[in-house]
């Protein structure tokens, strides 16, 4: 089980292809991209077992939580004249991952992982023609893949510090907006794509429950 805090930084590019009532629009509305980051922290919790001398198997569930906020100003020339802004929130990051490590000294490893990653994204549009005003709004929950690696030191028995990095990829998906209170029409339906970066450092302690095939690491 370990603590751990991370810089996390977040990229999300988002389009409509059409409203919700399935009128097209051509070319996509082009609601941009917006960059994020932020200090995040959280728990993993996990197993590993030592084999063939210096390699270690294992599997990790890490659970980090906090909230990675963007923002940014549509460059669409038909949305120009509303001067529409978006602010979007990553909220919370959950992966479930196995990895594979080699032991470079007695209480240092090596590792390169990868499995599955979650999140919820929060995204609200603005406009501020004829005054500041909240268009719309939608929330989803997001699933991808990631990948990453890092080094671990066994300071103490059971004991021990790590760095990581990872990327996470939660792919496109049409999202459908829903109208903020007292606004009118059809909102619209946008194909999003977000993508997550982390470097991540934090504490294990190890119950070393699997006898003295753990021993050594």
């Amino acid at each position: 089980m370990s603590a751990a805090t991370s810089a996390a930084a977040g990229t999300i590019e988002q389009n409509a292809n059409s409203n919700t009532a399935g009128v097209p629009f051509v070319p996509p509305l082009a609601f941009g991209s917006s960059e994020g980051s932020a200090v995040i922290g959280g728990v993993q919790v996990g197993c590993d077992y030592q084999f063939a001398g210096n390699w270690v198997v294992g599997v990790q569930g890490m659970f980090d939580f906090g909230d990675i906020n963007s923002s940014n100003v549509s460059s669409d020339p038909r949305l120009t004249p509303l001067r529409v802004f978006q602010q979007t929130t990553t909220r919370d990051v959950y992966t479930g991952t196995a990895r594979l490590g080699y032991l470079f000294a007695p209480q240092v490893l090596g590792y390169v992982k990868g499995g599955g990653a979650w999140t919820r994204v929060d995204t609200e549009v603005f406009s501020t023609i004829p005054f500041l005003f909240l268009s719309e709004t939608a929330r989803s929950n997001r699933a991808g893949w990631t990948v990453g690696g890092g080094l671990e030191w066994m300071f103490a028995p059971n004991w021990s510090v790590f760095a990581e990095y990872s990327y996470m990829d939660f792919g496109r998906t049409n999202i459908a907006f829903a109208n903020a209170p007292g606004t009118f029409g059809a909102p619209t339906l946008n194909e999003t794509r977000l993508t997550l970066q982390t470097a991540l450092v934090g504490v294990n302690y190890k119950f070393n429950w699997g006898g003295p095939v753990l021993a050594k690491y």
